[in-house]
């Protein structure tokens, strides 16, 4: 065949298609040494053609204009995270954490506790994050006041209950007699305890370096996670039962307010019905006063309770004398969809009360004194109360110190390929208001 020289991918295929076609059209004889031979020539012009090609396209692809786009730096907020992870992943600064650090500085007036190796306060974001996991360990935190400070010495103010006192009626052109009375200031003193989170055998929590150099690992999660559940555990207690000495003076350490009548707390549902609202209750040698009806009306607009997980379990099966229950769970939730203990909720605001008894929301604190029907001496002692009724921001101040503060160490145990990490977080309370508030506590007469 005198055809022109093919040019395209196209032009060989059509030519060595005709060829086939021929032998076939011809009783599919066999092709001749000439058809193979130009069919042979045909296949290997093919295949250099689109040798040819590829080469072109791989041309063109590596002259094309080289255009790297990187990401932008993180600003603000965003850096400081990223220099926070990166402080968490391999124990070093840069300059975005500057002005964060904590070094040689005493975390306490009250105690001989002192950091020589340093930290870094944890940044906003993170720390609320943090915070959240240890408010989840207790109801006492949500409810009472809280005064957060930059320093950590220790501070006074002023406390006052003026709900005895009221004006009164006078006659024309007379002064005042009877009713007046000047304001009397109590005192409030609050200094700073350090609580301190890490690992086993008062070391450092100590993670893999291979994890922590993983970037699909979650490093901060973790941290968030563990540090902020000891650390919450820890001062949930003493915010609910610490004694004063050496630590936060708790909600529940002062002599109780009301006793419960003969007998015990679960004996039957009537008595306890009475004990909440004054048909059996015992104060101070009078009968059948009632805790709800104790506490002064001006603290009610703010009332709340606070008790255990196991005390509400109590509560829960109870009815009034209507048969009405006493406890009410949220409307959007129930024991099974709102833990309760733990501070989730369904809209994922947070820590939230477990719901209404007696119409006053329930906040749940498992550090709170468990239920306690053994004697006691009349009206009993601190800490013998185990349900708090009234208005806990005035009843109670806690006092959080600077913010939470983390500490890397990635030498310590370098040669077991470990780094390790520690948060402190500082914290004092006590009790500001006694008369804002109810305690009750049970005694057996018999």
């Amino acid at each position: 065949m005198a055809d022109k020289e093919p040019k395209t991918a196209a032009d060989f295929n059509e030519r060595m298609d005709a060829i086939v076609k021929a032998a076939d059209a011809d009783n599919h004889r066999d092709l001749t040494a000439e058809e193979v031979a130009e069919y042979t020539k045909l296949e290997e012009g093919l295949q250099a053609y689109n040798a040819s090609d590829q080469v072109r396209k791989r041309h063109v692809a590596w002259s094309a204009p080289r255009a790297t786009v990187l990401p932008a730096a993180p600003k603000g907020d965003a850096a400081l995270e990223y220099a926070f992870e990166h402080y968490l992943r391999t124990g070093q600064v840069n300059a975005d954490m500057a002005g964060r650090e904590v070094n040689n500085l005493p975390l306490t007036y009250d105690q001989t506790l002192t950091t020589t190796a340093g930290g870094y306060l944890i940044p906003t974001t993170t720390e609320q994050r943090l915070v959240n996991v240890m408010k989840n360990y207790g109801g006492i935190a949500q409810v009472c006041d809280t005064l957060n400070t930059s320093a950590g010495n220790p501070i006074n103010y002023p406390s006052n209950d003026d709900t005895a006192n009221s004006a009164e009626i006078d006659a024309v052109n007379v002064g005042m007699s009877s009713a007046g009375a000047d304001l009397v200031f109590g005192q409030v003193t609050l200094g700073a305890y350090s609580y301190m989170a890490g690992g086993a055998s008062n070391a450092a929590l100590h993670v893999p370096f291979e994890l922590a150099q993983d970037s699909q690992f979650n490093i901060a999660g973790l941290v968030e996670g563990k540090l902020g559940t000891r650390l919450g555990r820890k001062m949930a207690v003493d915010l609910a039962v610490g004694t004063a000495s050496s630590q936060p003076k708790g909600l529940f350490d002062r002599i109780p307010d009301i006793n419960l009548p003969s007998g015990n707390f679960t004996q039957t549902a009537a008595v306890v019905y009475g004990t909440l609202v004054g048909t059996g209750a015992y104060k101070s040698g009078t009968a059948n006063v009632g805790v709800v009806f104790q506490l002064d009306p001006d603290y009610l607009p703010n009332a709340s309770w606070v008790m255990s997980y196991a005390t509400l379990g109590i509560l829960a099966s109870i009815t009034d004398t209507t048969g009405r229950p006493i406890f009410v769970p949220l409307g959007n939730s129930s024991f099974q969809g709102n833990d309760m203990t733990a501070g989730s909720a369904v809209d994922g605001a947070g820590f939230r009360p477990a719901g209404n008894l007696l119409g006053y929301p329930v906040y749940v604190d498992q550090a709170s004194p468990a239920v306690a029907n053994a004697s006691i001496a009349k009206p009993g002692a601190a800490l013998d109360a185990f349900i708090s009724f009234g208005d806990h921001r005035q009843a109670y101040v806690r006092r959080l110190i600077q913010g939470v503060t983390l500490l890397v160490d990635p030498y310590t145990t370098m040669s077991k390929r470990q780094i390790g990490y520690f948060a402190w977080a500082r914290q004092d309370a006590t009790i500001q208001n006694s008369k804002a508030h109810v305690l009750l506590a049970g005694w057996n007469a018999a």
